[in-house]
């Protein structure tokens, strides 16, 4: 079921990037990008980041559907945007999520094979350099039996959350690199987790 979620989400996200390459092509104010990203599980945002865990690093895909709001003198635009991200997570960083949030796995179970994840946001994009969005995501492991520090139990599946993201991207012709800070919080998560990622974007 969570892979057929996730299949219709990137075909979804596929047809409306189409439909919009077909309309900035007639001239229209519309900027899109799709691209991978490689993210990295920090964790709780009060812990130390001194030690990197080679096993925390994961794979997303990124998309922004824009829609241009003002132009400087210079040429610099400004956009409206909804950015779109899913991904996968391995086994040992959704272990670590489960446990940073103060959960105890009672009779873990096998997780999904692709521990899917995808959220939506909605913000800006300064300059065509600076990020700033806010919006909602959910990420999927399969039913495991956790126990909350309060001793009780119960069997769950997914952690929906807050998501927020601040980060910059460069322009290389008609690719952006692109370096970002996400916030996940809120929702069934009671600690921040802090997600950076880096990747390349295709601009049409």
């Amino acid at each position: 079921m969570k892979t057929f979620v996730f299949t219709l989400y990137t075909l979804i996200l596929f047809l409306g990037f189409s439909t919009l390459v077909m309309a900035q092509k007639e001239g229209g104010g519309i900027k899109v990008q799709l691209g991978g990203a490689v993210n990295y599980y920090l964790g709780p945002g009060n812990q130390s980041f001194d030690k990197f865990e080679e096993n925390h690093l994961n794979w997303q895909l990124d998309g922004l559907v824009g829609i241009k709001l003002a132009e400087s003198k210079d040429h610099k635009k400004t956009y409206l945007g909804v950015y779109g991200s899913a991904g996968s997570l391995n086994r040992t960083t959704i272990t670590s999520m489960i446990q940073d949030q103060k959960f105890t796995i009672v009779n873990e179970t096998e997780q999904n094979r692709y521990n899917l994840h995808y959220q939506w946001e909605v913000g800006f994009l300064i300059a065509e350099v600076l990020r700033v969005s806010t919006g909602s995501g959910t990420q999927y492991f399969g039913n495991q039996f956790l126990a909350n520090s309060n001793g009780a139990s119960s069997e769950v599946d997914h952690f929906d959350y807050y998501s927020s993201t601040a980060g910059v991207q460069l322009k290389l012709g008609s690719v952006a690199w692109t370096i970002n800070c996400n916030l996940l919080y809120g929702k069934d998560l009671d600690r921040t987790i802090v997600r950076p990622s880096t990747g390349l974007a295709l601009t049409f």
